[in-house]
């Protein structure tokens, strides 16, 4: 199994993280039955200049199957049973204020690709209303992104213009948001700082890629997953579950987090 979040742990020249927020993160996907949200655990590792989000289930759930695969390894053989392997968000978002880029890092058939995207100025107008979470004194903000309105709670105390998802541009770290609907929540677990975390930066390796060619390129996969190389030769070595996965990830989504602003 390609880790892709340990591609950051190999790497000690880069920016160090600062620290770690977990939130728990919900979605309507399917506007036709509201109350069947889509929830998940996202991490977002910050340090002053970047950030990156990704799925927290997914590092513990990749942890657990390492940690089993090496016991089975250490004994004298046997099965070896890893549980259920649930589906959980392929996609990272690494956030680089320096760079002025959002980019989005997506592992696919034992690649990695990065599709770059443009680091759009979010105008948020800053409220007086303030409440506590997690111990931090927050702010209330509101703004508009990707055709969603937006509130967002923000800490000064730490002063990390970033927050979950691709939320960002605030004097400091966003604790909470949510949009005017409530289809979309990011809601604080736990925050820490000062730990051990991964270095913040791109995997080296990356393939670079925009959008377009990216969907296209899934797309292609999902309607024909043997593909032939030209030779009559079927290419047989493809797996099944991560044309399985993709296709589950798009079902009853009817409302996704972006959606077309007009």
């Amino acid at each position: 199994m390609c880790l892709a979040f340990v591609y950051y742990f190999n790497n000690q020249n880069k920016d160090k993280a600062l620290g770690k927020i977990v939130f728990s993160f919900e979605h309507m996907r399917d506007t036709s039955m509201p109350n069947r949200l889509y929830n998940e655990e996202m991490v977002l590792f910050f340090n002053n200049s970047s950030a990156l989000y990704q799925s927290n289930a997914a590092i513990e759930q990749d942890s657990l199957i390492q940690t089993k695969t090496l016991e089975g390894q250490t004994t004298d053989g046997g099965v070896i049973n890893l549980g259920v392997y649930h589906y959980t968000t392929p996609e990272m978002i690494f956030t680089d204020k320096n760079a002025k880029g959002v980019f989005s890092i997506m592992p696919f058939q034992n690649n990695t690709f990065i599709i770059k995207q443009s680091f759009e100025n979010i105008s948020w107008q800053i409220d007086t209303a303030m409440r506590n979470i997690k111990g931090y004194l927050c702010q209330k903000a509101t703004g508009k992104y990707k055709g969603r309105i937006y509130t967002a709670w923000f800490t000064t105390d730490i002063p990390a213009s970033f927050g979950p998802w691709k939320l960002h541009g605030l004097p400091g770290l966003i604790l909470e948001a949510y949009d005017a609907k409530k289809q979309v929540l990011f809601l604080c677990k736990n925050i820490e700082t000062g730990g051990q975390y991964p270095p913040l930066s791109l995997p080296e390796y990356g393939v670079k890629t925009n959008k377009q060619d990216f969907d296209k390129m899934v797309n292609a996969f999902k309607n024909n997953p043997f593909p032939s190389n030209g030779d009559g030769i079927e290419i047989t070595d493809v797996k099944l579950t991560s044309s399985s996965v993709y296709k589950n990830a798009k079902t009853f989504n009817n409302n996704p987090i972006e959606l077309d602003e007009k």
